[in-house]
């Protein structure tokens, strides 16, 4: 048999334990890497839909990115990862830019990806305005106030 494989026989030490389990590992591997089918997909939207499937399935949280026309309200883009840094989030606009045109104004959030450098060269880069809305807290205070000014203006 090592004659007709052309390799040379390796002997074993009976006396170590760890040889059997590193062989049954390789055969394992062998085993996954030949006889396990590849996922074929006939467009990218199904493998996308395979992909989600499989991150739901694993249970690891999720981030969506959702680029939205004000206007329109018209859903540009919808990335979704488990991770989103800036210089995704810059690659994912300059694509959007070059499909859809050069926008006047972005507004967002202060998301940890959207506040990053990466996102702070591209803007300048670009030269497209930047806007952040005001975070949650101040703005519920805020509305808060001007309710409770506006009912004391009319309760007097």
């Amino acid at each position: 048999m090592c004659g007709n494989y052309l390799a040379e026989p390796v002997a074993c030490t009976p006396a170590s334990g760890w040889e059997k389990g590193q062989v049954e590992n390789q055969v394992g591997a062998i085993r996954r890497r030949s006889f396990v089918p590849w996922p074929r997909f006939r467009s990218y939207a199904e493998l996308n839909a395979w992909l989600m499937d499989r991150c739901i399935a694993c249970g690891r949280r999720l981030r969506i990115l959702n680029v939205v026309d004000d206007v329109t309200k018209e859903c540009l883009a919808a990335i979704v990862d488990t991770s989103i840094s800036g210089r995704r989030v810059a690659r994912e606009l300059a694509a959007l830019v070059t499909r859809r045109g050069r926008p006047d104004l972005i507004v967002s959030d202060h998301g940890t990806e959207l506040t990053s450098n990466a996102m702070l060269a591209w803007t300048q880069e670009t030269g497209i305005a930047w806007h952040f809305i005001a975070p949650r807290a101040s703005r519920s205070r805020t509305a808060s106030a001007r309710r409770s000014t506006a009912g004391c203006g009319t309760s007097s």
